[in-house]
């Protein structure tokens, strides 16, 4: 529960920093701040979710509703730092591996809101992903590489490729790469017989985001599913 809870707060800040990003303002010194009227959030106005609901929506100051992407994502990130301790812990990793997979997360969660928002990625994301990978394997050489995806491991090598591949196996980042194109095909198939037609690109990294998300909490039994189901 601890670590749904700390998710929540985590995913309150990545939501600022995503919105700053968009909007080219400062998120290192500056205070959060109503998006309509300017109005400085006071701590009571900051508390994940809860302040949502006890404000019904709506800014204290200014009355105007708020984005219901704030309390959803902070929801989203309870539940992904919950289920990355889950996996980590469950896979005999320890608090290093957990706090190296929740920045990667934390990175890619950012990505993601910036692209299904904007459909633009930020490099400085990706470089600060890059920057906190060298980081950990520099002050930790002992930091495990921990594998999710079950008996596909053993088709791949200890090397790895693209942002996906720095922090997780490559074995794991294949997997959620599949599971991102599985997914952004049953939206883009689902969108096609709503509209008949594509009315904007979809966004791709959110899917690639829940692709690996999924694959960390579930790869060895998407694996196994799917072995027991083709052989």
């Amino acid at each position: 529960m601890l670590f749904f809870i700390g998710g929540l707060f985590l995913g309150s800040l990545l939501n600022n920093i995503a919105y700053r990003i968009e909007k080219e303002e400062d998120f290192v010194y500056s205070r959060s701040k109503c998006t309509h009227c300017g109005h400085t959030l006071s701590s009571r106005e900051l508390i994940p979710v809860l302040s949502f609901l006890l404000q019904a929506g709506k800014c204290a100051f200014c009355k105007k509703n708020i984005s219901f992407q704030y309390p959803v994502s902070e929801i989203i990130t309870g539940i992904m730092t919950l289920g990355i301790a889950r996996a980590v812990f469950g896979a005999g990793g320890g608090w290093v591996e957990f706090l190296y997979l929740l920045f990667f997360f934390s990175c890619f969660f950012i990505v993601a809101l910036l692209d299904l928002k904007t459909t633009y990625i930020d490099e400085r994301i990706v470089y600060a992903a890059f920057l906190g990978w060298l980081i950990f394997h520099l002050a930790f050489p002992s930091l495990k590489q921990l594998v999710f995806s079950g008996s596909l491991q053993y088709f791949f090598s200890s090397s790895g490729a693209f942002m996906i591949g720095l922090f997780l196996h490559p074995a794991d980042a294949v997997l959620s790469f599949m599971l991102a194109i599985l997914l952004g095909g049953i939206a883009g198939i689902y969108l096609l017989f709503k509209y008949r037609k594509m009315k904007k690109e979809i966004p791709y990294v959110p899917f690639l985001f829940v692709g690996t998300f999924l694959t960390c909490i579930y790869g060895a039994q998407i694996i196994s599913f799917y072995m027991r189901a083709t052989l």
